[in-house]
């Protein structure tokens, strides 16, 4: 299954910066409840994404 994540416009409103910090926000409280340190978390997938944007020329999993 693909998707067009990545190649489609996004405009940023108010209302999306609001959804994004819920996310962030639910994030960093199921990582606190779960004992997941998420500066770690976030700095492997941030080195995950970057060794495939090397070696692939993208950061798709495909």
């Amino acid at each position: 299954m693909s998707s067009k994540y990545g190649k489609l416009p996004v405009e940023a409103s108010s209302e999306l910066e609001e959804e994004i910090g819920d996310l962030q926000f639910s994030l960093y409280c199921i990582a606190n409840q779960s004992g997941i340190d998420i500066e770690c978390a976030t700095r492997a997938a941030l080195q995950k994404y970057q060794r495939r944007l090397e070696n692939k020329g993208h950061v798709g999993s495909n």
